[in-house]
């Protein structure tokens, strides 16, 4: 399950970047058949950005946990509550403590723009392919036999971007997701490492955001999950139609932030 949390945590922050001292709230909601199914699956995140440190706050599927960045030294720590434990993974060393799935991921401006919530966006369309069977490696505990059924199982999700290019809170975001890219760690919480399986696109898609368009906050983010392939298990799914994902940014704040944020409580426990 944690490694599940993570990949989501990978999927929610493409709607969620880099910044300095600036606080991004989000919210997500699920629509589709399979939705009442998936209760929780829509995760709730708070981002809080100071200085060259980022941390974000997570509740998915149930569960709640936090990563610590900094993006200075590449070291990533997780938090996760429930258990009261820290791990740490230090992306300078180009080692993680378990393989990320690859993702091909697509990112292109419409040449659209509009106003949310004052705030002038620009529009990107959005594509992201994953095979499920690579899923599979990160919850060692599902049976073969499930696995077998989804190795031929792709997970496609494809919408729109709304990237906020004025505003409070843009430019320092801007400043630090660039800054971000330039030392390979996308995300800010992980990717970039070298030789991980998620390396190639996800960094192309943050070089997108964070060089070629200038960057900006990732206000508004609307797209569509559906699988594609072939056996029994595709023809299940496709039975229960396509779900459609919202995210949006519910709250922009440039409040000083407490450096207590960005440690870890002294009484939780590290872990390997």
């Amino acid at each position: 399950m944690r490694r599940c949390l993570v990949t989501f945590a990978l999927i929610a922050l493409g709607s969620a970047a880099l910044g300095a001292d600036v606080t991004v709230t989000t919210t997500s909601t699920l629509e589709g058949a399979m939705a009442p199914m998936m209760p929780g699956a829509a995760p709730s995140t708070t981002m809080r950005i100071k200085g060259m440190k980022v941390r974000l706050d997570m509740g998915v599927m149930g569960q709640g946990f936090a990563t610590i960045t900094d993006v200075s030294t590449k070291r990533i720590i997780m938090l996760m509550s429930p258990q009261k434990t820290a791990q740490v993974m230090d992306m300078a060393a180009g080692t993680l403590p378990f393989p990320l799935p690859t993702m091909d991921i697509t990112l292109e401006p419409s040449g659209q723009t509009q106003n949310i919530d004052g705030r002038h966006c620009d529009g990107f369309t959005y594509a992201m392919t994953m095979d499920m069977a690579q899923m599979m490696t990160l919850s060692p505990q599902i049976p073969k036999e499930a696995a077998e059924m989804l190795k031929d199982v792709k997970m496609v999700m494809k919408g729109m971007i709304w990237i906020a290019t004025d505003g409070p809170g843009v430019e320092e975001y801007r400043t630090l997701q660039k800054a971000a890219t330039l030392v390979n760690l996308p995300f800010g919480t992980v990717g970039g490492a070298p030789g991980t399986p998620a390396q190639g696109n996800l960094n192309q898609m943050m070089q997108l955001f964070g060089k070629d368009q200038g960057g900006g906050i990732p206000y508004l983010t609307q797209m569509e999950m559906r699988y594609e392939g072939t056996g029994p298990m595709i023809d299940m799914l496709n039975q229960m139609g396509t779900v459609k994902i919202t995210t949006k940014v519910t709250e922009v704040s440039t409040a000083i932030l407490d450096d207590e944020a960005f440690t870890v409580p002294p009484d939780y426990t590290f872990r390997r």
